[in-house]
């Protein structure tokens, strides 16, 4: 794999030297680069894609690749936590690109990739970068930084929860009645929550203490909500939204 990207990496027109290093880095998961722009130094669509797709099967648990290759290839669709793990890439990038083409950030081609491979990276956390997402929509942000928590596969070497055990955690928050099934509902409800209200505010630290404000019962939280605002300006969906939350949060 890494002799492989390493020959197509060289036919995007980055000399050997980096090409090689670029190939142990992605592999690895371990995102340095030998320029400081990273990627974003070639400024190439070909390099950019050819990254993605082995960062992708870098975060893939490698015992599963090692059965693909010996033409076991049902395995690859009959295994959860890769199809978790191949949904979650999917999903947060189609919500990325939409946002990102129907906010004018580029056109429909640039929206798609710079949001592939910014979710790819941080998912894999490889850690490689073509863009700055913090001067991307509230929305944007929120996903990317839910991303960071999940992590790739077992059995790669990416780092995080992993998809396997995040699975795990969501199927028993349904059948497990203690504290772990209740902490794990609870913020699951909360990660998702602050994706929907960051849809209606200007930042990050305003959607998500408007949802934990709400679900605690609480009142007053950050930003657009601090000690000193109230929830008068918030759009009312969002008033809505919050007050169902405040219900939630007492069941």
């Amino acid at each position: 794999l890494t002799a492989a990207q390493a020959i197509l990496l060289l036919l995007g027109n980055m000399d050997l030297f980096d090409a090689i290093c670029h190939s142990f880095t992605t592999m690895a998961t371990g995102g340095y680069s030998t320029k400081q722009a990273s990627i974003a130094y070639w400024d190439s669509a070909y390099i950019q894609y050819v990254v993605i797709i082995f960062m992708f099967i870098a975060g893939t648990n490698f015992g599963l690749l090692y059965v693909i290759l010996h033409g076991k290839f049902r395995k690859l669709f009959h295994d959860e936590e890769f199809k978790l793990y191949l949904y979650i890439t999917l999903g947060a990038s189609t919500i990325i690109a939409i946002v990102l083409f129907l906010n004018g950030y580029a056109n429909l081609e640039l929206s798609i990739r710079e949001s592939i491979f910014q979710v790819v990276t941080i998912l894999t956390t490889t850690g490689f970068a073509t863009a700055d997402y913090l001067l991307w929509p509230p929305l944007t942000g929120a996903i990317i930084f839910a991303l960071l928590f999940i992590g790739a596969c077992a059995g790669s070497t990416s780092g995080g929860l992993k998809c396997i055990r995040l699975n795990l955690l969501f199927k028993n928050s349904f059948i497990e009645t203690g504290v772990m099934g209740f902490f794990i509902l609870y913020m699951f409800i909360f990660a998702i929550s602050s994706l929907i209200m960051s849809l209606f505010t200007q930042d990050i630290a305003t959607a998500c203490s408007a949802v934990i404000s709400s679900m605690s019962n609480v009142g007053p939280g950050f930003g657009e909500i601090g000690p000193m605002d109230n929830f008068a300006n918030l759009h009312d969906f969002a008033k809505i939204f919050l007050s169902i939350l405040m219900m939630v949060g007492r069941l």
